[in-house]
């Protein structure tokens, strides 16, 4: 997590100190196919949300960005998903 402060955050030619809003910037990763369309929709909309009520004044430019990535590309305690898929 990286904060940017208002001043240093520009929103529509505007900072958003200037506006008196805040921002997100929120990068998910899930694994390519596992999710539908209408599913990572709700999540971002659910994020979003969330968002909108931890930090007051939330600009609806906040993006919220799955990146759907694929299964031998990404894994963690040095397996792989794809590998993971096919063992289980």
């Amino acid at each position: 997590m990286r904060y940017v402060e208002p001043e240093h955050w520009v929103v529509g030619g505007r900072t958003l100190a200037d506006q008196g809003r805040s921002s997100a910037y929120v990068e998910i990763k899930i694994t390519d196919e596992t999710n539908r369309r209408a599913e990572k929709s709700a999540y971002i909309r659910a994020v979003f949300d969330g968002f909108s009520a931890l930090m007051p004044n939330l600009h609806h430019e906040s993006y919220i960005h799955v990146h759907d990535v694929r299964a031998g590309a990404w894994g963690y305690g040095g397996l792989t998903q794809e590998y993971r898929a096919h063992q289980g």
